[in-house]
């Protein structure tokens, strides 16, 4: 397994946010303060849901491969090919390889060649792997429920995801312009 970079685990706030300002003073506290948060709240929530999918015996990367085929079947579209699977997830090919070759060790995917086109591989969900995503996909947004509730209410959570929805528009658009 990778070894993760160290996280800083030190609030950005109070002291230690004048005294960058004062260092740096271009710099918006609150921006600083803002940042931080989402990724203390995104390392939170991506740790969360490391745990679920642990009892599953799956990584994100393999939840991620099955769930792109859950979507394709909830769609009746065809059994993509693992260059469609890495193109939807933004992964490289040799990437999804290794990802089905675990699957479909754990019998989670089957591949087949098409036969239309011999050369062509395409990939989907076992009966197991259904059986699995049926139980996990609404238990994970159910593991937060509560903290989320508990913590906002109906109008802060509306104006939280409109507030996030805004700021990654703003942030894909930007991306946009540099490519």
């Amino acid at each position: 397994m990778a070894q993760q970079p160290p996280q800083l685990r030190v609030p950005l706030r109070g002291e230690l946010l004048v005294k960058l300002t004062q260092r740096f003073p271009g710099f918006d506290a609150t921006v600083i303060d803002l940042l931080n948060t989402v990724r203390l709240v995104s390392q939170a929530i991506n740790d969360r849901f490391a745990a679920d999918l642990a009892g599953y015996q799956l990584t994100e990367g393999k939840f991620f491969v099955l769930a792109c085929l859950f979507i394709e079947e909830l769609f009746a579209n065809a059994e993509p090919c693992p260059s469609d699977i890495a193109e939807k997830l933004g992964i490289t090919r040799a990437t999804v390889t290794g990802l089905l070759d675990g699957l479909e060790r754990a019998e989670l995917v089957r591949r087949r060649r098409d036969p239309a086109d011999r050369r062509m591989i395409t990939v989907s969900l076992t009966d197991r792997a259904r059986g699995i995503l049926d139980e996990l996909l609404p238990s994970l947004p159910l593991s937060m429920q509560p903290a989320i509730s508990e913590s906002l209410n109906t109008v802060e959570r509306a104006t939280l995801l409109a507030l996030l929805t805004k700021l990654e528009s703003r942030l894909e658009q930007e991306a946009g312009k540099a490519q």
